[in-house]
């Protein structure tokens, strides 16, 4: 299994936060510090990453020649 790539991926996150919930530390700088919310907020957390692509043109050529669901445009002229 390559290094960058987890056994259990992290799932993304929408965090509801309002004036009870404990302090969220957030990155200022050089300067971490931790925030409270003054009324009803959300935090998003993003998922894992997707891997990139080995060969991105190679790619767009393939996608564009076989789209889902459809023949090639270029068939339609």
């Amino acid at each position: 299994m390559p290094q960058n790539q987890r056994k259990h991926p992290r799932p993304g996150l929408v965090l509801d936060v309002d004036r009870t919930t404990p302090p969220i530390l957030f990155h200022h700088g050089e300067v971490p510090h931790g925030e409270t919310s003054s009324g009803r907020s959300r935090v998003v957390y993003p998922a894992e990453p997707l891997p990139g692509v080995a060969n991105p043109n190679a790619s767009i050529t393939h996608a564009l020649e076989n789209p889902l669901g459809d023949s090639p445009r270029f068939l339609h002229f």
